[in-house]
């Protein structure tokens, strides 16, 4: 097994988990940010995928995502809380490689 391939295995596994966390979430539960300086849910998900990418992709480059890196998830817009500038939920999955995908419409 490869290391993207391992990588992408523990992710799945840790889908289970994250789905039942997340699964009575709304988009507005998606925003929320419990502490003034604390991320919400929808940025660390976007932020998870954009390491995700980087990590599979540094063990194998061949592994092929269905998204770039999405800048709206990094450092310099964790404290952006408008609703139009994120993905709702549902635009938000894991396939079965492990590999995340955030539509950004729908």
């Amino acid at each position: 097994m490869s290391n993207a391939e391992l990588l992408s295995k523990n992710i799945l596994q840790t889908k289970g988990m994250i789905d039942m966390f997340l699964k009575d979430f709304s988009d507005a539960d998606m925003l929320f940010r419990p502490a003034k300086t604390a991320n919400h849910a929808i940025w660390q998900m976007g932020h998870l995928a954009n390491s995700v990418r980087g990590m599979v992709t540094t063990c194998d480059p061949s592994v092929a995502f269905k998204f770039e890196d999405d800048t709206r998830f990094g450092k310099s817009k964790a404290s952006i809380d408008d609703p139009a500038f994120s993905p709702a939920k549902r635009n938000c999955s894991v396939d079965s490689m492990g590999r995340w995908t955030l539509r950004r419409h729908g």
